[in-house]
């Protein structure tokens, strides 16, 4: 009885931690890339302080390999996890507060930065005044944001944007935020879960074609997916909205696509000052679209480097050795949230690709 007891354990080991591996083996086939499509990237969590500033007070250039990516796509999109101000005078109480360079802008622009997502839980670490002269900086440097503003209205604004034949809009939430820090009726600070937005969903959704919702959510340096982040995408999934950007985990979460929707539950970090030595590589996600029938295909995954220690805060994409065990992660973490969504690999482009189509 113990022996059949300890066998269907081990079966079931083998099974959870080793199907999944074989099954990405089998759909390892260079899966061919859809092309002349719409391209929309998405990149994670974004400052300019510690190692980041470190390396461009000395001149040198974190960004220089990885931009023929970017300026390869129609629509650049950044998690901004910084504030650019004057005010020296950070609110007390916070573990970290970050304030980059105004200068450091310029990186956003030469990446082409599209839209800047200021719903996070470090957009009103300087108060008010860093918050509104963060979103007039942006603006300065042609870069929109959504997710704060001054009041909640305003913070629950989309962006929209016309693409080719394509129309997207764009909201900006945080569910990880001080109470202090969420924008109301009178008062500026941050976009939250709000039936304003809810109200704002059922009024573009007949006017565009896709909607996005970028949140920041989730546990730092755990890939676990609460069942919170479950409900919260299925309510925003029901009332319309196409596609979910998540972030704060500093860390590549699971992705689960389906026909006409996707949930990237977190895109980890994109150009961060830390060393912290949980961390690992990260991602870029660039949604594609066909631009006659206004078809989505899928999401292209890009490896990129994230581990500081190693790479000393400057991103490229990843050698083919590291972006097949991130892959391998990815797919895993992926499956095991839909087991039956087409999840490819094009070893030779160096890319993860999930399929959308039938």
């Amino acid at each position: 009885m113990n022996l059949m007891f300890f066998r269907k354990i081990l079966f079931s080991f083998c099974l959870s931690a080793f199907f999944p591996l074989f099954l990405f083996s089998q759909e390892n086939k260079n899966f061919t890339l859809p092309t002349d499509t719409i391209k929309l990237l998405f990149a994670g969590d974004t400052h300019f302080v510690w190692g980041v500033d470190d390396i461009l007070k000395e001149g040198n250039s974190p960004i220089e390999k990885i931009l023929p990516i970017f300026e390869n796509v129609h629509f650049r999109a950044v998690n901004i996890e910084t504030v650019f101000t004057t005010n020296e005078k950070p609110l007390i109480g916070r573990s970290y507060v970050f304030n980059s360079p105004i200068k450091s802008i310029e990186i956003l622009t030469q990446l082409k930065i599209n839209l800047g997502f200021l719903g996070n839980n470090h957009t009103y670490d300087y108060g008010i005044k860093g918050l509104l002269e963060t979103i007039e900086n942006l603006k300065k440097f042609q870069i929109h944001t959504i997710g704060a503003g001054r009041n909640i209205e305003e913070a629950l604004t989309p962006y929209i944007t016309n693409i080719d034949s394509l129309n997207f809009a764009f909201f900006s939430i945080s569910l990880i935020v001080y109470n202090d820090d969420i924008a109301t009726r009178q008062k500026p600070g941050v976009a939250t879960l709000h039936k304003i937005l809810f109200n704002k969903i059922l009024e573009i959704r007949k006017k565009v074609d896709y909607i996005f919702v970028s949140i920041h959510w989730g546990k730092e340096y755990q890939n676990k997916i609460s069942d919170e982040q479950k409900n919260i995408s299925k309510m925003l999934l029901n009332y319309g909205v196409n596609f979910i950007v998540g972030h704060h985990p500093h860390i590549p979460q699971a992705i689960v696509v389906n026909r006409n929707s996707a949930i990237l539950y977190s895109l980890g970090n994109f150009l961060f000052g830390s060393m912290n030595y949980f961390q690992t590589n990260n991602i870029l996600a660039i949604f594609h679209f066909d631009p006659k029938t206004k078809q989505f295909l899928g999401i292209e995954i890009v490896p990129i480097t994230g581990i500081n220690r190693k790479y000393n805060f400057k991103i490229n994409v990843l050698d083919k050795e590291e972006s097949l065990e991130l892959f391998k992660e990815i797919y895993v973490l992926s499956k095991k949230e839909q087991p039956n969504q087409k999840v490819y690999t094009n070893i030779q482009m160096n890319r993860l690709f999930f399929s959308a189509l039938d």
